[in-house]
């Protein structure tokens, strides 16, 4: 998964579609908690096509590594396929969602 370091404080995710979401999220997190400051991090989920239970829980687990560090996660651009799971399990008021990359960067930017 690529992982573009956008800013000194801004990471933005690019996940692969399963069987290799869950893994490369783990991955993300761990970087995520021993990086000093904690960064903010978008997950661009355009290119995945859909979610699983586990893939939920790596990204609940990559939020928990942001908020510990008083950091954000943006999850942007989910399909069809994977909003609807957002909000049959009610994720969809725990995360923050943005439409596409760009407009995530900018809510981070403004945000401070």
């Amino acid at each position: 998964m690529p992982i573009q370091k956008w800013s000194d404080t801004i990471w933005v995710a690019t996940p692969s579609d399963d069987p290799a979401f869950a893994e490369e999220i783990e991955t993300l997190r761990n970087s995520v908690a021993a990086n000093d400051p904690t960064p903010h991090v978008v997950v661009d989920l355009a290119g995945v096509e859909h979610l699983n239970s586990s893939n939920l829980s790596q990204m609940l687990r990559l939020r928990k590594a942001c908020a510990d560090g008083d950091r954000q996660l943006r999850v942007a651009g989910p399909n069809n396929a994977c909003w609807s799971l957002f909000l049959t399990t009610g994720l969809d008021k725990v995360f923050a969602f943005s439409s596409d990359t760009t407009t995530a960067l900018a809510e981070l930017q403004i945000a401070g």
